[in-house]
């Protein structure tokens, strides 16, 4: 397997549960692996819906906006790891 798809695919399931997760309860401390299931288990509830809202606005989605979006979302999440100093 490339180390791009590899990537890819790791950034579809960590990223999107990872920012919403941290944005709603940035305070409360979980069990690690807890915490794995509950953001990959969000990952996997918000691209179905992301995509079908982009397919209802008409967005067309192409490699540089799939790119922008990965981009949001890991600047989102780096943000939220420094703002929570790693926490």
């Amino acid at each position: 397997m490339d180390a791009r798809i590899t990537l890819a695919c790791s950034a579809l399931l960590l990223l999107p549960g990872y920012v919403l997760y941290s944005f709603l309860s940035p305070d409360e401390e979980m069990d690690p692996i807890a915490h794995l299931a509950l953001v990959v288990g969000l990952s996997l509830a918000l691209t179905p819906l992301a995509l079908l809202l982009a397919t209802l606005l008409g967005i067309r989605l192409n490699g540089l906006r799939v790119a922008l979006a990965v981009g949001l979302l890991a600047i989102l999440a780096s943000w939220r790891l420094v703002a929570t100093r790693f926490r």
